[in-house]
């Protein structure tokens, strides 16, 4: 049993064992499973958009805010499960080395790199490929609420908070009254054998807070391999294809069918003491390749692995009564690893059906040392300054740590050791009678693998009110010892109507670093350029926010421009230009129910309208200029909720997702063919039941049983030419799992 995974289950174990389960329920946890009156929503306290608290009307930027209370009543079980409800993002769940790509304010990107996921405020973007790992890794029991955040912040973050914030907040046991001890938690079942459980503890005696959470998933996931012709079975276990590859297996699964197992992770703990706070977080996540690939060039039975390990200390000191300093040493580590089973078709005259088959062992880690400090200086009532620093060092892989792999990388097999064809020691043939697996790398990554870098940051932030006016303007300037410097604004203006509505004005530029994946990552399959730029944006947007009664409701438009962008092809290809609107609706309707909450409801809408300079020639194989949309973006997409108390004890909560006809990436085969995707509406439902401290919850997703697509992953370049091998490694469009149940059991003590 690994430690992490004994970790939880002491964690569980001392949750039940409690020596003074309390029934009751402090203020502060009944604030949370109630919903807030709208009077009360603007005045929600925030951190995100300007790194120090402030009312949700005051924010300097367009955000949503999801609280324990949406979580428990949605059924929500992780990150991944909260985005489909939310405006501004297009989805993809391809489950396979990644979970879920998405893609917020029309912006496509291979992997979601261009938002960042913080947890409690420190990123968790992986260090090597800049990508947010939005699995089923994060535990929800100890979540307070989730802040999403849209538009570019590099004036206060830095690099890559270029599209927006996903801040995943965690109680910290503070909330625990002066001496007191609570839990929540729950265990899950449900279809595909899925089973798990996500657990969360709190206590605090005086000044000692400690609030940990865990999490554990594991499911088989959707059997798709009759759902789109790269994925059949067939395929899988075509001798000519993978020849004595069908020997071989993964856990105890043998090659040559679908199988797409998830086995995943997750610690969150934080003490504090005083004003000093230390903080752990700790997940990996284990999941097979799914639909991600074509079934003829990858066996989607093995694990891709992606872990992510951080520890910090905090202190903030009160300097004086309106001078607070907030200093922060953070070490953390990623790391991308697992192994692989592909096919390559044989390019000789008469030999097309067979291939050059390989398994694989794949490394790649990296870390990083940080030290930030941040000052906060209240002048008066009416004007703040925010101020401060970083330093950041990291150490991080420059190529897969790839043995016996065509040639590349290698701390075992030689990497000019030809094998048995002239390829590396790992390619053999389908022709082959027998297959022998190279070495696996070692753990660690020599010296002549990994580059050093150095980031330096300090920015200013001014705040200002001026009777019903709020200004902010901050500035950042970051230095990297790659990329040079990079200057970045932030600016704006907010007119309050009342108590209960504003205008907000904002301008503001961030930028993106090329990732060491795609600056160093690449071999004869995939592009790399350490010449790569960074990429920049500049976003305008104006929104105006009011609530009325038992009405609330916020609209906005804004334009975004992108140069140098980075395309997957580790290539600074061209312009982008983003033109779109949001408009969200909260409200509540009186409940005839004795003794029940009010109904409420909620509607967001999108509409995103998104040009690239640069279009794909399909018959030349590359990219040409030329101004085109850039696809996999929903013109038009529609989410919206009902909820329904039914008394103390019940809660029915209903939720649909229209997503209109998208067209297609344009380097997308199927584009080339002009075939797009269809629009779709999904239907989710969940039942809440309570018992005294207990929680009973079946969620329904796809209620009605859509059958519906997802736009292809990265380059998408398989095609669907079924009768003859694919185009490309990654599946141009990905099925979606029909209807399905989920069951939770938990509760709180």
């Amino acid at each position: 049993m690994s430690w992490p995974k004994a970790a939880f289950i002491a964690l569980a174990v001392a949750i039940v064992l409690l020596p003074r389960p309390c029934w009751g329920e402090s203020e502060q946890e009944t604030r949370d499973v109630v919903d807030l009156d709208l009077e009360e929503l603007l005045q929600v306290r925030v951190t995100s958009p300007s790194g120090v608290e402030e009312t949700l009307l005051n924010a300097p930027t367009s955000m949503i805010v999801i609280t324990a209370a949406d979580i428990e009543r949605r059924g929500y079980t992780s990150i991944a499960d909260v985005l489909y409800d939310l405006p501004g993002f297009d989805l993809s769940l391809v489950n396979g080395t990644t979970y879920l790509l998405a893609y917020q304010r029309g912006y496509r990107t291979p992997w979601t790199q261009r938002t960042l996921v913080m947890v409690d405020g420190k990123v968790d973007n992986s260090l090597w490929t800049h990508a947010a790992e939005l699995s089923r890794q994060y535990p929800l029991s100890n979540v307070k609420q989730i802040e999403v955040l849209y538009g570019p912040v590099s004036a206060v973050y830095g690099s890559n908070a270029f599209l927006g914030i996903i801040n995943i907040i965690t109680r910290n046991g503070r909330e625990e009254g002066t001496a007191n001890t609570s839990a929540s938690g729950h265990f899950e079942f449900g279809a595909f054998s899925t089973y798990g459980a996500d657990v969360g503890f709190r206590a605090r005696y005086k000044d000692l807070a400690i609030a940990v959470s865990g999490r554990l998933f594991r499911s088989d996931e959707p059997d798709l391999s009759d759902r789109w012709g790269y994925l059949s079975n067939e395929l899988m276990s075509d001798e000519e294809i993978w020849g004595p590859m069908l020997d071989l297996e993964h856990q105890g699964v043998a090659f040559g069918e679908y199988h797409d197992p998830t086995d995943d992770y997750g610690i969150v703990a934080r003490v504090s003491l005083r004003n000093l706070t230390v903080g752990y977080l700790d997940w990996r996540v284990r999941e097979g390749y799914g639909p991600y690939y074509a079934a003829d060039r990858a066996q989607n039975n093995s694990f891709w692995n992606k872990s992510s390990r951080r520890i910090h200390a905090e202190y903030v000191a009160d300097l004086h009564p309106r001078l607070k300093s907030t200093t922060c040493v953070q070490y953390r580590q990623s790391r991308r690893y697992g192994s692989w089973v592909e096919a390559v078709p044989d390019t000789e005259p008469g030999m097309e059906d067979y291939s050059w088959i390989s398994y694989t062992d794949w490394n790649a880690i990296g870390d990083s040392w940080l030290l930030r400090e941040n000052l906060e200086w209240r002048i008066s009532d009416a004007i703040m300054l925010l101020g401060g620093g970083k330093w950041e060092r990291k150490d991080l892989t420059k190529a897969y740590d790839i043995p016996g792999y065509w040639g590349v990388y290698s701390t075992t097999d030689p990497s000019d050791d030809p094998g048995p064809h002239g390829y590396g020691t790992g390619v053999g043939h389908s022709t082959d009678e027998t297959y022998a697996r190279p070495s696996p790398p070692l753990a660690q990554m020599p010296a002549d693998n990994r580059v050093l870098t150095h980031d330096l940051g300090t920015f200013l932030l001014g705040i200002a009110e001026v009777k019903q006016f709020r200004f902010n303007a901050g500035l950042r300037i970051d230095y990297n010892s790659l990329f040079g410097h990079s200057v970045n604004p932030r600016l704006s203006a907010l007119a309050k109507i009342n108590d209960r509505g504003a205008i907000k004005l904002f301008y503001g530029e961030a930028f993106q670093e090329p990732a060491p994946v795609q600056l160093w990552g690449g071999w004869s399959g995939r592009a790399a350029n350490p010449d790569l730029d960074v990429e920049k944006v500049r976003t305008v947007e104006l929104l105006g926010l009011y609530q009325f009664r038992r009405v609330f409701g916020s609209v906005s438009g804004y334009y975004s421009h992108f140069n140098d962008v980075i395309m997957e092809d580790a290539l600074n290809l061209g312009t982008r230009d983003v033109v779109g609107a949001e408009a969200t609706l909260r409200f509540t309707i009186p409940n005839p129910i004795p003794e029940s909450a009010d109904f409420s409801g909620y509607a967001n809408y999108t509409f995103n309208y998104v040009r690239s300079s640069m279009t794909y020639d399909h018959d030349l194989g590359e990219w040409v200029e030329g101004a085109t949309a850039l696809g996999d973006i929903a013109p038009h997409k529609l989410n919206v909720g009902l909820n329904f108390p039914i008394w103390r004890y019940f809660n029915l909560n209903v939720r649909g997702n229209y997503v209109s006809r998208r067209e297609l990436y344009s380097a997308n085969p199927l584009r080339g063919a002009g075939k797009a995707l269809a629009p779709y509406f999904r239907l989710n439902m969940t039942f809440l039941a309570r018992v005294g401290p207990l929680r009973v919850t079946v969620t329904v997703i796809n209620l009605l049983d859509s059958d519906y697509y997802h736009p292809g992953p990265e380059r998408a370049d398989a095609g669907d030419d079924f009768d003859n091998r694919s185009l490309g490694f990654m599946n141009s469009a990905i099925p979606q799992p029909g209807r399905h149940v989920m069951l939770k059991l938990g509760g709180d003590i």
